[in-house]
């Protein structure tokens, strides 16, 4: 039992209180002719709830519904005179998992960590991993920054003869959608890091992976996926916010500003040169195709300083920049658009 809903009703009465004792506060008196309800919250792992008519006159049921989190009704009953229920032992819904499209929607991106801090020879498999295809399982594989692949595979060697089945794998190679399994096609089981799952998408949160780590061989090491967020950007406060080093709620890097179709001038911006100093990675997009997203320097800025994209690769797709600085590169280093710093790739 993690928690759902009781509510304690009685029917019409004559001068009837209701209550249910433990943590909760019962109904209040409820006046002849009344229906007394209440509804509780309960968190409690293991309690035990009551109902109790007291008045001189009684001409209706004391009754109580127990509702777990999931909405279902775990128990009920009535009685005239008082009812009690105990959670203890109760079987509770099992947890919900982070939601993720189903199998024939194009899956989220998601951001891999941990690599690099445990293990930094296999640090090429930290980043953000995008869908490129359904392999035979109907399961997706994704390929990162630096052009390494997180896929599953039923069987990693093709004929059992290792036994690694049903495998979530980071690898160098890219997966085959062809064959039903050893979709690296080397008949053997040689890749970066792998777990156990028959899940249809890759395990999210902290969870333990067997990594391949250089002389120290086979190591298990806490690795990190969560889903890419989308910020979704609608005016150039917000896009200034989400993007730029000082803005007051710059994106996590790995994540993803949607910018809706429009012309963006300078609301916020970085320095008297400068609209965008962009120090992080992941993507920065419009919403539509034929470069409807404009960012207008007006002459007098360049659009966007590119300071540092850490170890990963930073996408800016369909935005035009229109009217940057032209006094750049005379005046001021850098382009008149934009200024890319040599710490960047």
């Amino acid at each position: 039992w993690n928690g759902g809903v009781l509510t304690i009703t009685n029917a019409e009465t004559d001068g009837v209180a209701v209550s249910s004792t433990g943590p909760q506060n019962g109904c209040k008196y409820a006046p002849p002719g009344d229906t007394c309800e209440r509804t509780e919250t309960i968190n409690l792992e293991c309690g035990t709830f009551s109902a109790q008519q007291s008045g001189s006159e009684y001409n209706g049921e004391v009754s109580w519904v127990i509702k777990g989190a999931d909405g279902e009704t775990v128990a009920e009953a009535s009685s005239t005179s008082s009812a009690t229920f105990s959670t203890c032992g109760v079987t509770a819904a099992p947890t919900p998992t982070p939601p993720v499209p189903p199998v024939g929607e194009i899956p989220p991106q998601f951001i891999v960590s941990g690599f690099a801090e445990s293990c930094p020879n296999q640090a090429v498999f930290d980043g953000v991993y995008l869908p490129v295809a359904k392999t035979k399982s109907e399961r997706w594989y994704y390929k990162n920054e630096n052009d390494h692949y997180m896929y599953w595979d039923s069987q990693c060697d093709g004929t059992g003869a290792i036994n690694l089945p049903n495998l979530w794998i980071f690898d160098e190679t890219e997966p085959s959608t062809t064959p039903e399994n050893d979709l690296d096609e080397d008949n053997t089981c040689v890749f970066g890091a792998f777990k156990t799952s028959t899940s249809m998408t890759p395990p999210l949160g902290t969870t333990t992976w067997t990594v391949a780590c250089g002389s120290r061989g086979w190591i298990s090491l806490s690795i990190t996926l969560k889903v890419a967020e989308d910020r979704l950007i609608t005016n150039g406060y917000q896009l200034y916010n989400t993007i730029s080093q000082n803005g007051n709620n710059v994106m996590t890097s790995g994540d993803r500003a949607l910018i809706e179709s429009g012309t963006y001038t300078c609301t916020t911006c970085a320095t008297s040169q400068t609209m965008f100093d962009v120090e992080l990675f992941g993507n920065i997009v419009c919403q539509e195709d034929g470069l409807s997203c404009v960012l207008d320097g007006q002459q007098t800025r360049r659009q966007m300083r590119i300071l540092d994209t850490g170890d990963s690769k930073l996408t800016i797709k369909g935005i035009k920049f229109f009217r940057g600085d032209p006094r750049k590169p005379g005046v001021f280093p850098g382009g008149g658009g934009m200024h890319v710093s040599s710490r960047c790739i």
